[in-house]
């Protein structure tokens, strides 16, 4: 008698009915904790790799957060690229990139949205909108770049700011390189939270300049071999 009273103050007897409330009372709670908790999975910034130098440019959102940021003039560019790096890098680890497009005959700007590098902050999917929009403006505003000679670069998670950036302003291209479909997809191949993270593929409909994705099934990065734009 006291084992079936035992049994039943801490497990209970089983009925659909307490089986459905509790299912419900898992999912809501795991919506909780994803709702707040999402955008720190989602960015991983690491100690910054380089240091100030005098080339180093400083950005301010309108939130007076200050943002590194670097510009490389090519002369004979027709286009400057608006490069938005990925997940665990910062502008010192992408040097060799933005060099290699000035090359190939670009402008290049690239900046750390908050958290990475020398900027300041904390990174989110609401701050990384705010960020690639202060860059933009700064390339409109006070380098006098058309919005027609913009084309917007962005990489892995940096393409969500990309695509936002794109289906808000008027800009010559997107460029998407791995970048996801939807930030929950990258874990689970179908919708299961009432909300989402850098939803791409709902934005990109609005996006009407030209697009390339580029995307490759060999990487070596988990997270970037999910469902692609």
């Amino acid at each position: 008698m006291l084992k079936k009273r035992l049994r039943r103050l801490l497990i209970a007897d089983f009925t659909w009915k307490r089986l459905a409330r509790s299912l419900l009372l898992v999912y809501v709670s795991l919506c909780l904790y994803v709702f707040f908790r999402a955008d720190a999975h989602i960015f991983l910034p690491q100690p910054s790799s380089y240091s100030y130098h005098p080339d180093l440019l400083k950005l301010i959102t309108p939130d007076q957060i200050q943002l590194a940021a670097v510009y490389l003039p090519n002369p004979h560019a027709t286009y400057t690229l608006l490069y938005i790096h990925g997940n665990a890098e910062d502008l010192g680890d992408i040097q060799p990139v933005l060099q290699n497009l000035r090359k190939i005959g670009f402008s290049v700007f690239a900046y750390d949205y908050r958290g990475y590098g020398m900027s300041e902050g904390t990174p989110t999917e609401r701050n990384a909108y705010r960020d690639v929009e202060t860059a933009y403006n700064y390339l409109t505003q006070e380098l006098k770049i058309p919005p027609n000679q913009i084309i917007l670069y962005g990489r892995s998670v940096g393409g969500g700011s990309a695509v936002d950036l794109a289906a808000n302003q008027p800009v010559a291209g997107l460029i998407l390189e791995s970048t996801f479909t939807k930030a929950f997809r990258v874990l689970v191949p179908f919708p299961i939270f009432p909300f989402e993270k850098f939803a791409n593929l709902d934005k990109i409909k609005q996006v009407n300049c030209p697009v390339l994705v580029i995307h490759g099934k060999a990487d070596r990065k988990s997270w970037v071999s999910s469902p692609v734009l």
